[in-house]
């Protein structure tokens, strides 16, 4: 078996991410897109390739006034953020609003230095759906628990 390349290993992992059921880019220190895989961007509404070299604000307006933020801040500080969240339409799910979970981390150089911030993104609007839903169910029930002890000790 021959060994592969630093390139080919690069390769074969990028193919990986490109099709993964989950979001995943990468920007660079001017927060440009320098990679971005198939899911995330069907959410945003364009192709891999049309994210290339644009900033957020290009591509996602109503995100970005929400992530851009944060993405500076992992910039400036090198701390990552995990698990945030924010709500917003993207134009790949025709204007609803949907809600993303999203964990930024700072990647660096050789020498450390923070040359742009990785990105994971989930989208969680079902799941959150279900939990509302779980939750009212709940909040009935205890309303309504008075009322079956009441009756039962009656019985």
């Amino acid at each position: 078996m021959t060994e592969k390349t630093l390139e080919e290993q690069a390769e074969e992992v990028l193919s990986q991410f490109a099709n993964a059921p989950i979001g995943l880019c990468y920007f660079d220190r001017d927060l440009r897109y320098r990679y971005i895989n198939a899911w995330l961007a069907d959410m945003n509404g364009i192709s891999p390739e049309q994210h290339i070299g644009k900033t957020i604000y290009e591509v996602i307006k109503d995100v970005a006034v929400a992530v851009v933020p944060q993405l500076r801040r992992v910039l400036e500080t090198g701390e990552p953020i995990l698990d945030g969240e924010v709500e917003a339409p993207t134009p790949g799910t025709d204007g609803e609003r949907r809600v993303f979970r999203h964990s930024y981390h700072a990647a660096r150089d050789s020498d450390g230095r923070i040359v742009g911030v990785s990105c994971v993104v989930q989208d969680v609007t079902d799941r959150r759906s279900r939990r509302a839903r779980c939750t009212r169910a709940w909040r009935k029930y205890d309303r309504c628990s008075p009322v079956r002890r009441r009756v039962s000790k009656r019985l």
